[in-house]
């Protein structure tokens, strides 16, 4: 009978001695061995005996490898037909790339994302996040790298500037209207950080030989002993209950500008500490010190202490 297995002895015979030849046969239900569950797969049906059939299929994110059986069938040899099936990860192909950007992220399996970065004076459109999807494709929109901005770079009093783009890699010119000398940077190119190269020209008398007064900051004072001639410097100190911030000496440069920036003094109940000539100072709010003054030097001087 279809789906069952003999055992015993198929034919038997009377003897003379009134019993039979052989053992009785028994027919037992032919059933195969349980076929497992493939990695990161599913299977339906319990039943593993003869003509019954059992049925595969993967989680999400996997496919069942070319070739593979999606049903099995327990043959009458007690055997399965074709083989258990293989579950492969679903995999997108390579992001797209983008003009003047950097991927971010090498695992192009499903479930997972990358990202996108921006050479030095470039930036994003957008934040964005792709992610390996379906049967793999890549879900989210694609951003572009935008060349960064620079500021308005100004045109000096008494000048011009031509060169109207204000984006990375930009450049500009200044002059200046007769009798009047350029000082300062006669070229500025928009540089990666978005500032400009250089510095701020300006448009002076050609008999002009000194710095103009810096000026003293209100609550402050400046020693200008030395005088405003090229390479004499000045020094700023702030009046009891004020903390100063920005450059405590600036020196009068070749170009007939003042190095560092313009120090201010600002209110405050900390006493202000002795400041070390040749250097910068901001003060900001720092958890969990509280006002916090920092120090940096300015060029050609190094920090000690």
């Amino acid at each position: 009978m279809d789906g069952y297995l003999l055992s015993g002895t198929p034919t038997r015979h009377c003897l003379a001695n009134g019993t039979w030849s052989g053992t009785a046969p028994n027919c037992t239900m032919i059933s195969c061995v349980d076929p497992g569950v493939p990695a990161n797969g599913l299977r339906f049906g319990e039943d593993f005996t003869v003509g019954q059939n059992i049925t595969f299929m993967c989680q999400p994110g996997y496919l069942i490898e070319a070739g593979g059986a999606t049903t099995r069938t327990c043959t009458h040899n007690g055997t399965w037909s074709a083989i258990t099936p293989i579950c492969k990860v679903v995999t997108c192909p390579a992001p797209p790339p983008i003009h003047n950007g950097l991927l971010e992220g090498s695992v192009f399996e499903w479930g997972t994302s990358v990202s996108y970065s921006c050479l030095p004076g470039y930036q994003l459109s957008f934040p964005a996040i792709l992610t390996c999807v379906g049967l793999g494709s890549w879900r989210g929109d694609l951003p572009q790298c935008l060349p960064r901005f620079c500021g308005d770079p100004g045109t000096p009093a008494r000048g011009k500037r031509e060169g109207r783009s204000l984006i990375y890699k930009s450049e500009v010119t200044f002059s200046c209207s007769a009798p009047y000398v350029l000082v300062g940077s006669t070229t500025r190119i928009c540089q990666d950080d978005s500032t400009w190269s250089g510095s701020q020209p300006r448009c002076i008398e050609p008999s002009r030989t000194t710095c103009e007064n810096p000026g003293t900051p209100e609550y402050g004072s400046m020693n200008i002993s030395l005088g405003f001639k090229v390479g004499s410097k000045v020094e700023f100190q702030c009046q009891q209950g004020h903390l100063l911030q920005g450059s405590t000496t600036r020196l009068c440069l070749s170009d007939l500008t003042w190095s560092g920036s313009q120090p201010t003094c600002i209110p405050h109940s900390c006493k202000q500490p002795k400041s070390p000539p040749n250097a910068d100072v901001v003060g900001m709010e720092l958890a969990p010190y509280g006002y916090t003054l920092l120090y940096s030097c300015q060029p050609g001087f190094i920090l000690s202490g």
